[in-house]
């Protein structure tokens, strides 16, 4: 498996991922960033999450254009949208 190189990316996705659990359960933001520090929870995994979560409010944002909601998500998580479909195929069915 590859290491992601953009430090931004990082951040940008990990404060999402401990923002969306926050909502979702009352869990303490310290343990979550040291199972992310301790790499527990995957980089990955943490983007996955995010992009399943944040797929209705990016669909919502351009009025049901799933093109265009997938290249925002290309410009803010750096993937393909073949990447993101995938994504969201193998993942949404369980959240």
């Amino acid at each position: 498996m590859k290491a992601p190189q953009n430090f931004d990316l990082i951040n940008k996705v990990t404060e999402r991922f401990i923002e969306l659990q926050l909502i979702k359960s009352p869990t303490s933001e310290l343990f979550l960033r040291d199972l992310i520090t301790r790499k527990i929870i995957h980089f990955d995994t943490m983007k996955q999450y995010c992009i399943v979560h944040d797929f209705e409010t990016y669909l919502k944002a351009n009025k049901g254009k799933i093109q265009d909601a997938l290249f925002d998500f290309e410009d803010d998580y750096n993937v393909s949208s073949r990447t993101i479909r995938r994504i969201l195929t193998k993942c949404r069915p369980f959240c």
